[in-house]
C-alpha cells in the first residue's frame, strides 16, 4: 500500500501533520527521557544527592530513590500513549489528553521543587532545565490536554 504525497503517514493524530509529529516527539520524550534519571535515584541515590549539593544521608538517599516513582509513572503513562493500537480511535485522544496533564502537575511539582531549591538552596548544574520542562509542559497542556 503506497501512501500519496499529499497524505504522509502520520506518528499520531492530529490536526495537522507537523503538530502531530510534534505531539509524537512529546510522547516518545516523555517516555525515553525519564529512563536515566529513574536509573539514577534507584541504583546511584548518593550520587544524585551529591549531583545537586546536597548532603547524602539515609534520609536524603530514600527521599531520592522515591522520586524515581513519579518519573516512572510519568514514563509508563507516555509509553501506553505510543503503544495504543488504534490511537485514532476517539477514546484514544481522552487517554492522551489525560496523560498530557499528568504530565503537566507532575513537572509542575516535580521541576518547581528543583527551580525552588536552587533558587533557595545551594545552585544547581543546569538550572535552565527547570522553567524549560515547566514551560514545555505547559504548552503540552494548552495545546493538546485542554
Amino acid at each position: 500500500m503506497s501512501r500519496s504525497v499529499n497524505n504522509p503517514p502520520s506518528l499520531s493524530p492530529s490536526t495537522s501533520y507537523g503538530s502531530s509529529l510534534i505531539q509524537s516527539l512529546f510522547f516518545w520524550s516523555g517516555a525515553l527521557v525519564p529512563l536515566p534519571s529513574i536509573a539514577l535515584y534507584v541504583f546511584s541515590p548518593g550520587g544524585t544527592v551529591k549531583y545537586f549539593n546536597g548532603e547524602v544521608t539515609p534520609t536524603s538517599k530514600f527521599w531520592c530513590s522515591l522520586a524515581a516513582s513519579g518519573d516512572a509513572v510519568i514514563s509508563a503513562l507516555c509509553w501506553h500513549v505510543l503503544l495504543m493500537k488504534n490511537r485514532e480511535a476517539v477514546g484514544s485522544e481522552e487517554v492522551k489528553r489525560l496523560v498530557v496533564r499528568v504530565n503537566w502537575v507532575y513537572s509542575l511539582f516535580h521541576f518547581g521543587a528543583f527551580w525552588y531549591w536552587h533558587v533557595k538552596g545551594q545552585k544547581h548544574k543546569n538550572p535552565w532545565l527547570y522553567p524549560m520542562s515547566i514551560a514545555v509542559s505547559t504548552a503540552a497542556l494548552l495545546a493538546w490536554g485542554l
